[in-house]
């Protein structure tokens, strides 16, 4: 009797201990301004932040130029950290371009970072992210019905071709996660 009494305390005891070293860090918070060429990031435009290469948090602008808020409840750019992660420098990339300003993740800490970015990568309209008219304004291109322009080279053999049709297809797919 003794000895089960015994051993129900040890299984009570481990099941009580497991939840307690799974004890996930706190996320960190951000909110900020973003321009991209000097220029208010329009609204629609994502801000992703990564730890390590792995995607930990993104947000889309939904004024043009500011990610997240500065007031109590506002949304701001959610960054969850795994185990490890406390210390790690995080980047942060504008429609998929690496943007000027860097953080180092710091669980339960909200801060301002204001972001820069060159010009979007395969946004031929200029209008601040990658988006279905410029995949068919590099497939038309490819096809000749528009001058190729080699900022459209994405796979770098030296032709506009259909490779980099395909390659910002993926890309405004989200299946690759830059150009």
């Amino acid at each position: 009797m003794r000895m089960a009494r015994t051993a129900w305390l040890f299984i009570l005891l481990l099941a009580l201990a497991a939840p307690a070293a799974a004890v996930p860090l706190l996320p960190m918070e951000f909110s900020g301004s973003v321009t991209i060429d000097g220029s208010p990031a329009p609204a629609g435009t994502v801000v992703t932040a990564r730890i390590n290469g792995s995607d930990c948090g993104s947000l889309t602008l939904a004024t043009a130029g500011v990610y997240g808020g500065d007031a109590l409840f506002d949304e701001r750019l959610v960054v969850c950290g795994e185990d490890g992660d406390a210390q790690k420098p995080i980047a942060f990339f504008v429609s998929g371009v690496l943007a000027a300003g860097t953080a180092v993740y710091t669980p339960g800490v909200s801060t301002r970072l204001d972001l820069t970015a060159a010009g979007i990568k395969g946004d031929f309209k200029g209008d601040g992210r990658v988006d279905i008219g410029d995949v068919a304004f590099v497939a038309h291109m490819v096809v000749g019905k528009a001058t190729a322009d080699p900022a459209a080279d994405f796979n770098g053999n030296g032709a506009v071709d259909i490779g980099d049709a395909a390659k910002i297809a993926y890309f405004y797919v989200e299946k690759i996660p830059a150009l």
